[in-house]
């Protein structure tokens, strides 16, 4: 689960909030509660949801299913029906708006979270699968190519339309038999029957297909020629699940064959190379096509050996052609004038006697179908981002790496690889920039190993090394120091500068598992150690390992537990603050005190909410808790010290509002102090400060002039006050620089009309030149009782 945003479409509020608690608790981001179409529409537009809960029956002229119709139009959302209503007609009226899901109330927080995973899984896949068919349509599609597909167990059967549009998809395979011509249709029949059957794994026949039915005449039927290739696509268990394959038109070179020997004008013209040579394999004849496609003047190869012919005596053409007058093939070719290519060939004999033999050639270029063979098995076996083995291939390879390695006696090593701050790569930069990224980590991986070893990418930002044949354990610890320096090299794209370190954890075999699953799992309990050595480490898993991030593991359940149940403690920074003349406030941050007794701070705690992925959860646990404080302090100002990384929340804002709605709280008694930001968080950050003013609560920019300055902040969204660094103060009574830099800054502040706070012991000497240059500020001190608290300043 990574934070998916979910919009909830529902009329009642008590139902919209307490699916919206239940959502929370899973670790989803809840981006809005809309009653109507008309609010639905509007938060759309505004947080573009990555799923939707929608009731049936909602407030305003439209219902949830109309609403549907319309979102699927304009917007490509997953949609799950929310409703009591189980009648037929609602139901047969809601599927035709496709949703992911349909939820009968009541439904069980274990139903919803269900149906939410799948629908989401069931997104992703159809997004990929769209984006897989579209590169394989523009490949077939360049080669003049149409791919089928057969699922087993149905009797469906689906073709893509080719180019000119000459063949129709079918729904079975009886009607594409149909129209096969009946001369060819046995040898189809068996063909497929012996794929099917798992007799053979690929097949390849040629037939002809009639272009209407019901033609009593054969002969004068309208016919077209064409080479199936079919491959059996089987699961774990070698289950064959599905034939797939692809079509190409062959009917021009079967019609020059025809009349090969009745006309040379068609010769001549075959878009084909027909080449004809004698028993010493020097050419006799050849068409311009042949010429062009060995890429040689016609002139010039009458008399020399046909040059796309193997020079082995021994290969099989050879063997078939004296044996049975023919051969039938696909060679590859290669040339100095350009790449290497794939060419069909058909060779038969002519005119034979004891002393003379012609023999007859066709070459077609097939480079664009074994192009998308190729692309077939990428598809399936590789990460279509760094070109890496994936997850599937890994698996076989390491499989069969375990049974060499039991013959050979010799050891396995499994390293996984997990990168250290991708993440605020991909936060700062976006994800152009991390996929950059991991094309370069995952080059540098591949150029420091053997071969013979396999350099997998498991997921995300985590990849799988697997070293085969090695006799000593210690072979991996001097690799992954390499491996680690080699990643840490900082990656140029443009003019960013990024850098990533990495964790590695490492299995053995036959020492920790025995099997390619418990490998893996162990490597990557091992890497999760070395994170916690304080990450760019290597470790070795033991049992050990597995009890301590097992403790680990009980922390964060705990931590979950404590936001889940609002047990974080608000704690008074800043006793009081003079902002104006009318209002005081206090500075309040989290803290949680866990049950040994020891107390993390809002640093800790909002680096293990990034660790768990629940920024979300952790915001609305915190804001809930600094409500509590603002109920109880009323009359006083109350402010919240937030990291910028907690206003990248899109539900931030909402969760604040709804709770100064729920317990009748003026937003403008609150006050939010953040510090300033990083560039790669300005877009996010300076989005939600400004929803926050527009709720009423002032936000104050915390340590101005210690770090570096967004200027583009305080034209777009400039903060209501500007507390100064503590150790800028000590700038007023410094040196002539120091008091020209403090002035400097302060004048800058003035430019935009923001009052300026100073926080710190101030000396009386500097209190008079601070106001003197526009300081409102206020003395920290430990407080007296509540009601004892005096201002300074």
């Amino acid at each position: 689960m990574a934070g998916e945003k979910i919009l909830i479409v529902e009329d009642e509020s008590i139902v919209a909030f307490d699916i919206k608690r239940r959502l929370s608790k899973f670790g989803y981001v809840v981006t809005g509660m809309a009653s109507s179409a008309e609010k639905a529409l509007a938060s759309i537009e505004q947080w573009l949801p990555d799923l939707i809960l929608m009731d049936i029956h909602i407030k305003g002229p439209m219902d949830g299913i109309e609403l549907a119709s319309v979102l699927n139009k304009k917007y490509n959302i997953p949609i799950i029906f929310l409703t009591a209503n189980s009648e037929a007609s609602t139901i047969n009226k809601a599927k035709i708006t496709k949703p992911y899901g349909y939820l009968l109330k009541p439904f069980s927080e274990r139903e919803l979270n269900a149906s939410i995973q799948v629908a989401l899984q069931r997104y992703e896949t159809e997004q990929v699968q769209r984006q897989n068919e579209e590169d394989l349509s523009m490949a077939l599609a360049a080669g003049d190519l149409t791919s089928w597909v057969s699922i087993e167990g149905t009797q469906e059967l689906l073709i893509e339309k080719s180019t000119d549009g000459t063949l129709q998809t079918h729904s079975s395979w009886q009607s594409f038999l149909a129209r096969v011509d009946k001369r060819d249709l046995t040898a189809v029949e068996q063909a497929l029957e012996r794929l099917k059957q798992g007799e053979v794994l690929e097949v390849e026949t040629e037939f002809r297909l009639q272009k209407e039915l019901n033609v009593s005449d054969v002969k004068s039927a309208e016919q077209q020629w064409y080479r199936l290739y079919g491959r059996a696509q089987m699961d774990q268990s070698n289950r064959i699940t599905r034939l797939v394959g692809v079509l190409q038109d062959v009917t021009g070179r079967h019609q020059v064959e025809a009349k090969l020997k009745q006309a040379s004008s068609i010769f001549e013209s075959s878009a084909e190379g027909v080449v004809i040579f004698n028993r010493q394999f020097e050419i006799e004849s050849c068409n311009w096509a042949f010429a062009q496609l060995v890429g040689q003047p016609r002139s010039e190869l009458t008399g020399t050996r046909v040059p796309c012919l193997p020079l082995d005596p021994e290969h099989e053409l050879w063997q078939q052609l004296a044996q049975q007058g023919g051969w039938q093939g696909n060679l590859e070719f290669n040339s100095d004038s350009a790449p290497p290519r794939f060419f069909q060939i058909h060779v038969s004999s002519l005119n034979c006697d004891d002393h003379h033999c012609d023999y007859v050639m066709m070459v077609a270029d097939v480079s664009a179908l074994k192009s998308a063979n190729d692309e077939l098995s990428r598809i399936a076996y590789y990460d279509p981002l760094t070109g890496l083995p994936n997850r599937t291939l890994l698996v076989s390879r390491l499989g069969k790496a375990l049974v060499t390695a039991q013959q050979d006696n010799t050891m396995v090593a499994v390293m996984f690889i997990d990168l250290d701050g991708f993440k605020q790569v991909n936060d700062s930069f976006g994800h152009q920039m991390g996929d950059k990224v991991l094309e370069t980590v995952a080059q540098r991986i591949e150029s420091r190993v053997r071969t013979c070893d396999t350099v997998a990418r498991f997921g995300g930002d985590e990849f799988i090394l697997v070293l085969e044949g090695i006799k000593d354990g210690r072979v991996c610890e001097r690799l992954a120091d390499k491996l680690l320096s080699w990643i840490a090299k900082p990656v140029q794209v443009g003019e960013q500068r990024v850098g990533v370190g990495a964790s590695i954890g490492v299995s053995l075999y036959p020492k920790d598992a025995l099997d390619a699953d418990e490998l893996i799992e162990k490597a990557d309990v091992a890497m999760y150690s070395a994170k916690h050595k304080g990450k760019c480490k290597i470790s070795y898993f033991d049992e050990r390992l597995q009890h301590m991030l097992e403790q680990a593991q009980v922390r964060k359940e705990s931590y979950l537990s404590a936001l889940n149940a609002h047990q974080l403690d608000m704690k008074t920074d800043c006793v009081l603050g003079f902002i104006d003349r009318h209002v005081l406030y206090e500075v309040n941050s989290i803290v949680w005190e866990q049950a040994d007794g020891s107390v993390l701070l809002v640093d800790e705690l909002l680096e293990l909410a990034l660790d768990l992925d629940v920024l979300d959860l952790f915001n609305h646990a915190v804001l809930c808790r600094f409500m509590m404080q603002v109920v109880s302090r009323k009359g006083v100002h109350q402010a919240l010290v937030v990291d910028s990384r907690q206003l990248r929340d899109p539900g931030f804002v909402m969760t604040l509002d709804a709770l100064c709605t729920q317990h009748h709280i003026e937003a403008s008694q609150i006050l939010i102090e953040y510090l300033e930001f990083q560039p790669g968080e300005r877009a996010e950050v300076i989005s939600v400060l400004g929803a926050l003013r527009t709720l009423g609560v002032r936000c104050i920019l915390a340590g101005f002039g210690r770090g570096s300055i967004c200027f583009d902040s305080f034209t777009e969204q400039p903060p209501d006050y500007i507390k100064l660094a503590v150790a800028l103060t000590e700038y007023v009574n410094g040196n002539e620089k120091q008091q020209t830099a403090i002035k400097a800054l302060l004048a800058f502040c003035q430019l935009f009309n923001i009052p300026i706070i100073v926080c710190g012991n101030i000396a009386p000497v500097q209190v008079s030149l601070l106001q003197a240059l526009g300081c409102r500020f206020y003395q920290i001190s430990v407080p007296p009782a509540r009601d004892e608290a005096q201002i300074t300043g």
